[in-house]
This record gives structure tokens, sequence and C-alpha cells, in this order.
């Protein structure tokens, strides 16, 4: 294959893999290694084993880290540090794009940005809406980053308390949840790390609400 055919093919894709080459699905191995030797050159990026785009200057259509986070690791969400700054829970910007998935806790680094997946059992794998701006992505709720957080980030060594959450992780602008989905996020969590935290929390909102 010509990078000319590649370009053609897959200048109006954001991202591809291998097997999107063949309308058999199955890559010949020395389009493998043209691939490679493109990713070389600048022509291609890399964006993980087996799932590449072209270089801007060959593809017709925008691609941002954000929209990314998803097709790298799917099933996943945004979610955790990067949700909860997105929120203005969190005072400092995260440049790491944190998801939850179901699949076991992954990291990626590449031309794009760096992504880290944080493995959630499937009974935790809801609380996610998808949004259209600024491009295509799944995103937790605030509510429901802010349970995954406790779950997920804040190590086991670290006793959950108020001023855990006001001065070590300085949590802000907790008027902007909402009691009743922090309340039914909640429910559907069995572990009594998260129950403790979220209880911390609802008591945090009703004084915020008062």
């Amino acid at each position: 294959m010509k990078f000319e055919d590649l370009r053609h093919k897959m200048a109006g894709r954001p991202y591809f893999r291998p097997e999107d080459l063949r309308t058999g699905g199955i890559p010949a191995a020395h389009e493998i290694v043209q691939l490679s030797n493109w990713a070389q050159e600048g022509k291609v990026i890399r964006l993980k084993k087996g799932f590449y785009t072209l270089a801007q200057e060959h593809r017709r259509i925008p691609l941002s880290a954000l929209e990314l986070a998803e097709p790298l690791c799917r099933p996943s969400y945004v979610s955790l540090e990067w949700a909860l700054s997105r929120y203005g829970l969190i005072p400092e910007a995260v440049g790491t794009i944190t998801s939850v998935t179901s699949l076991k806790t992954a990291h990626y680094r590449n031309g794009f940005g760096v992504f880290d997946y944080r493995h959630a059992a499937q009974a935790y794998f809801f609380g996610f809406t998808r949004e259209k701006a600024p491009v295509p992505h799944y995103l937790a709720t605030p509510e429901k980053a802010l349970l995954d957080f406790i779950h997920l980030s804040i190590p086991k060594s670290s006793e959950l308390s108020v001023d855990l959450f006001m001065d070590g992780y300085r949590l802000q602008n907790l008027e902007r949840l909402k009691k009743k989905k922090l309340a039914e996020a909640l429910l559907r969590f069995t572990t009594p790390r998260v129950a403790l935290g979220g209880k911390i929390l609802m008591n945090l909102l009703r004084k915020t609400h008062a």
C-alpha cells in the first residue's frame, strides 16, 4: 500500500486500526511494517499498539485528547481528578485525562496527551453521560466523579474525614452538587469506605445547602 492510498482511505476518519485497511479485516504483515515506518516518518501517529491516526496535515478532521479518551480504552468514561477539575470541585488544573473502565487498569501516552484508566467493577460502571462539547466524550456526573475518586484515587491508608476532603484535597464549590443524585449513586456502592466517604460528603452538602 502506498501512503497516498492510506491517506485517501483514512483522511476523513479521526483514528483507525490496521484491520480497517482491508475489507476482510485482516491486515497483511507488510502493511503493519508500513504503518510503523510511516509513524517513524511522522506521517502517522501511533496512539497505542494497533491504534493510529494520520498526522494533522494529512487528516481532514480535527482530533483532541478528550475525544480520544474513550476510544483508547473502550468502555470507559472520564472521571476522577480530571472530571473534578472540569467541574471546579478542586482548584488544580489536571493535565492527565483520568478515566474509569471496567477493563484492567491501563496507562497510555501519545502525541495527544497522557491517559490514565483505573479499573472498577462492572456494578460501579454507571453515572456518566455522553457530552457533545467541546468534543464528543463520556463524562461522569460530578456526584459520581467524587465517589469514583473516593473509591479509586484516595489511598486506603488515608483516613476519610472532613479535613482530608476540605484541606487535603481542597474540595470547593460543593453547592454545585445535588444531594439527591449523590444519595442515589451511594445506594449502588457496597464498599464500606465509599459509604463512609459519601456520608461525610452528604453532611458537607447539608451545611452547604442550609
